[in-house]
């Protein structure tokens, strides 16, 4: 039987973390969390955050 595992590969162990973007009403009900973005690099979010503000779709 082969295995699929690789010998000397890196990405075994490696974690990455992944940010969501949701929005939702002002009472932050669950039916009303919109998805936004997906992302895992934190500038990345604070560039879609800024741009929701900007765009009047989320309050500072």
């Amino acid at each position: 039987m082969k295995s699929n595992c690789r010998a000397g590969s890196k990405r075994i162990n490696e974690k990455k973390t992944h940010y969501m973007l949701f929005s939702c009403n002002e009472w932050k009900e669950y039916s009303s969390m919109r998805f936004l973005g997906a992302t895992d690099n934190p500038e990345t979010l604070y560039v879609m955050i800024g741009s929701c503000i900007r765009a009047d779709d989320m309050l500072y």
